[in-house]
């Protein structure tokens, strides 16, 4: 019937040839990369072309990693203030604080904080003595 075997002209070839075919049809479309007119035609293009996609999908894996980490850290006492935070609401969770008590410290983290945290006897210490004035 319409099989990818059937489609290809695969039905009396060994099941590595059948194998790799399916398996850059499986890879093509998984990539989203579409070969129109011009597919590999050997076996051997076919498994260079696989591994060609491959290695690309990686690089682009780990350039979208890198470039994700370097948003992350544009902000780190936006990011201090939230990791801070979540602790306090797990432990106001723990200790299952009454909401009204949570209210009034949420409140005051957010008071306090203003949604950053920064190390400011540390800031305060590398400044000169004109400049902490």
């Amino acid at each position: 019937p319409d099989c990818l075997v059937s489609l290809n002209g695969l039905q009396n070839a060994p099941w590595t040839e059948q194998y790799t075919v399916a398996l850059f049809k499986a890879l093509s479309h998984m990539l989203c990369i579409g070969y129109g007119r011009y597919p590999p035609q050997s076996y051997v293009d076919m498994w260079l072309t696989m591994l060609s996609m491959v290695i690309g999908a990686m690089c682009y894996a780990v350039t979208i990693g890198h470039v994700s980490a370097l948003v992350q850290s544009f902000d780190t006492s936006r990011r201090l203030y939230n990791e801070k935070y979540k602790q306090v609401e797990e432990y106001m969770a723990w200790r299952k604080l009454p909401r009204e008590m949570r209210n009034r410290i949420s409140d005051f983290y957010e008071h306090r904080y203003q949604g950053k945290i920064f190390h400011e006897d540390t800031i305060l210490t590398e400044l000169s003595e004109t400049l902490r004035l």
